[in-house]
């Protein structure tokens, strides 16, 4: 995965102040190492079709999907072709307050359910 976020050009802070945009492109074949953040995260499928992994819930997307990471859950990415993924987050706010914390597990998670929308 290759992840690229998006600041603004004169000071380097992000380029709104109270939440960070991201984006990320994701390869066929691998899946991206289990991490585990402070805040959540809205992530929107600009292209390309893949699953991720939230707490052990599995969440299959495709273009125009949107899907949310809840704060501190273990989160993983898999693509099933090239794929690029836009996040916003509000890391910025917790970074300001002392708050942000990042891990990255061990190992990927175990599936433990499928999500079917209704």
């Amino acid at each position: 995965m290759v992840s690229l976020e998006f600041v603004n050009p004169v000071t380097g802070a992000p380029a709104v102040p109270t939440f960070g945009c991201e984006m990320h492109r994701l390869s066929p074949g691998g899946r991206t190492p289990t991490r585990r953040r402070t805040g959540s995260s809205v992530f929107v499928v600009f292209r390309g079709r893949g699953r991720t992994v939230i707490g052990g819930e599995l969440f299959e997307w495709g273009p125009g999907d949107v899907f949310v990471t809840p704060s501190w859950a273990p989160v993983d990415h898999e693509a099933g072709e090239p794929a690029d993924l836009f996040a916003v987050t509000d890391r910025p706010v917790l970074e300001a307050l002392h708050l942000y914390r990042e891990t990255v597990e061990g190992g990927a998670q175990e599936v433990t359910s499928t999500f079917s929308p209704r």
